[in-house]
């Protein structure tokens, strides 16, 4: 029987305008991170344009884009899962810089080992 490590709500930040930043980053060899939940929140007094990527090496996949407007945040809840392995990881960035303040990030996701 497969190994489940829960970790709750393991990651949070800050993301860094039109430079991507790593909000699920890939587990090692032999396991996988199952991913629960993300939520970003637009904290400017601005729309930002938000695009948040599952990334394979230098390959990127878009699985949200919009704007969010002032004090909007953004939920992705996976009803399952979404599986990561060993080369893939969740990222995001803007498509402009903030006005003010860049929005902030938790995820929430837990590690299970492959027998």
């Amino acid at each position: 029987m497969p190994t489940v490590t829960l970790t709750p709500a393991p990651t949070d930040g800050v993301l860094n305008g039109t430079t991507e930043v790593v909000l699920v980053s890939p587990p090692a060899s032999g396991i996988h991170r199952l991913v629960r939940w993300l939520s970003i929140h637009n904290a400017d007094n601005m729309d930002v344009d938000l695009y948040v990527y599952v990334a394979n090496g230098a390959n990127r996949r878009i699985i949200f884009h919009a704007l969010l407007n002032p004090g909007d945040t953004f939920h992705l809840d996976c009803n399952d899962v979404m599986p990561l392995d060993s080369t893939r990881s969740i990222t995001a960035k803007l498509g402009a810089a903030p006005n003010i303040t860049n929005p902030d990030w938790v995820s929430g996701w837990a590690d299970q080992s492959i027998a």
